[in-house]
Order: C-alpha cells, then structure tokens, then sequence
C-alpha cells in the first residue's frame, strides 16, 4: 500500500508539472480544502471586502465552516468596522436578539444608525423600530416616522409605509393625519402587505380627514379577507352582521367567522360568531358550515393551527 501511494504521489506531481491541469484546476488540486479557509486567508493577506463573507460563513454553517455565532459576530464586526453596511445590519441584528452573544441595545442602535446614515433601507426601518418600541432608550415615533420616511423613500418593501401609516393614525409624536395614512396603507399594499387591507377601510369608514364610504370599505374589507388576513376577515364578518356597507348576511358572517376562529385565537370572533349562529335555520347553519368547510381549508394552515394552541398553552400557564 505505501508503495502504491507513492507511485500515486508521483504521477499526481508529473501529470500537474506537465500541465495537464489548467492552471486554475491544478490551483484547486494546491489549496483543496473548506472554502472559508481560502477566504480568511485572503483576509489575512488585505483583501478586507471578504470579511463580511467568512461571517456569513459561520453565521449559516455553510462553505466548510462550522456554525459558530462567536465567530460570525467577529467577522461582522470586522467587516462592518472596514465600512461594509451590510455586516453593519447584521451585527446590529445579533445584538438586538442575542443571538449568539449577550443582548447590546446600544451596540445594536449603533450599527443601524451607521448602517441607516448610509443609505441602507434595512437598517432604517429597524431603527424607526427601536426608536418605536423605546429600544433607543425611549419611545420617540417622531424620530421613528423619519426613518421610516427614509426607508420608504427606496420603495423596495412594504414594512416602512405601514409603520410610518401606523403614526399617522395614532398620531403619537406626529400630528394625525388619515390621508397621510391612506397614502401609506394603499403603498403598502400594493407592495404586498396583506394587513394593510385592513387599515384601508377603517379610514374610509371613520370620516376622519378622508370622505366616509363603506362601500369602498367593504371592498378593501373582501381584498384583505381574500389574501387570508384574520383582522379584514372579522371585520367583514362584523359588516355582514351588522349590515354597514353591505347587505345583512349570516351566512356570510358564519363563514368568515369560522375561519377566523380556526385560524387565531380571538374571543371575540368566537362570542360573534355564537350569536350569528343563533340568527341561523337549520338549513342556512348546513349551508354556511359546508361552505365554511372549504374556506378553512384554503386559509388555516397546518402552522395556523400549531400557533394557536400553542398560544392556548401560554395562556393556561
């Protein structure tokens, strides 16, 4: 066997002395071996753009490396101290969770500002969070709505229009504003929000800053309720009960209602739909359940029903 592997060894060294490799394949032949290796020791030789890359490496456990959140928070650091913003985000966002390394609010609200101050979306919008939620040291939706203006200005996702919709109707450090608000909600929406719906057709039934239409409410109503939206779907379920903007109807109520309750925990979507229950004959109740049946089988999934009872068991503690 030894003299096998020497043999071996040798027509290995003829074969790439002789050129038979390409200069690139013989060169992998050399430096076989995890590819995050290759990249630390292009790091280490001044090539500083792949940092951002080796902690990506740890971060997933990907490219040979092990999964190491210690190591990935190194590298990051590194990256992001070299200017790269993206790493900036992601040191950012392992402070603010934890993730691997003990929780840092103020290194977090550091990294999202120098990431934010740069241009990058990502980062705005999660500093308008931290300034939202009072992560920043307190609540300041002033400051929170800015970034999220900043963010939104790029267009790329619907996060930043919502929150900054959100403002505009709490009016909490801004001046309320429901057509401000309705500007935000429509862009969230049409850039895939599925709660913005929601949002829509309570500022066209308020009659606040936006002229009062239910039918245009209910229209959002059944937008929302059809892209699997738990809060349109009980409100339409509400319409239909009451009447407002739409033709009383309990077999409509019953339907939405079923799904709603299958989907989420929401007592008070159980206590309307025990009523509408009532309001039913026998012959509607069998109708409205058979077509229930198939919307709960369209909208509630199987994770649907796994975090609800979960939920349930929060709640029992």
């Amino acid at each position: 066997m030894k003299v096998f592997n020497s043999v071996f060894a040798g027509l290995i060294g003829c074969v790439l002395a002789a050129g038979a490799f390409p200069p690139a394949a013989a060169a992998q032949v050399k430096t076989a071996g995890p590819e995050y290796l290759g990249q630390i020791q292009k790091y280490e030789k001044g090539e500083r753009g792949v940092a951002f890359d080796v902690g990506l490496a740890f971060y997933h456990g990907i490219s040979g490396a092990p999964l190491n959140y210690q190591k990935a928070q190194e590298w990051f650091a590194k990256a992001a101290g070299n200017g790269d913003i993206y790493a900036a985000v992601k040191l950012a966002d392992m402070y603010i969770s934890g993730q691997g390394i003990p929780i840092s609010k103020a290194e977090a609200l550091k990294w999202y500002r120098k990431a934010a101050e740069a241009g990058n979306p990502e980062a705005q919008e999660k500093l308008g969070d931290m300034y939202y939620s009072g992560e920043a040291g307190k609540r300041d939706h002033s400051e929170a709505a800015k970034w999220y203006r900043k963010a939104s200005e790029q267009e790329l996702t619907p996060g930043p229009f919502a929150k900054l919709g959100r403002i505009y109707l709490i009016a909490d450090g801004v001046k309320v504003d429901y057509p401000e608000a309705l500007k935000c909600y429509l862009k969230a929406d049409e850039l895939g929000d599925k709660t913005a719906a929601g949002y829509i057709a309570d500022i066209y039934k308020a009659d606040i800053g936006v002229k009062k239409d239910l039918s245009k409410s209910y229209e959002w109503l059944v937008k929302g309720s059809l892209k699997g939206e738990p809060m349109a779907m009980n409100k339409l379920a509400e319409a239909y009960f009451s009447g407002e903007g739409v033709g009383r109807n309990y077999v409509e109520a019953y339907k939405w209602l079923a799904v709603v309750t299958a989907k989420v925990n929401n007592p008070s979507a159980e206590l309307l739909l025990a009523q509408v229950t009532k309001k039913l004959s026998a012959g509607e109740l069998a109708s409205a359940k058979k077509q229930a049946s198939a919307l709960v089988n369209k909208y509630v999934t199987t994770n649907d029903r796994e975090q609800k009872a979960y939920e349930k068991t929060l709640k029992g503690k």
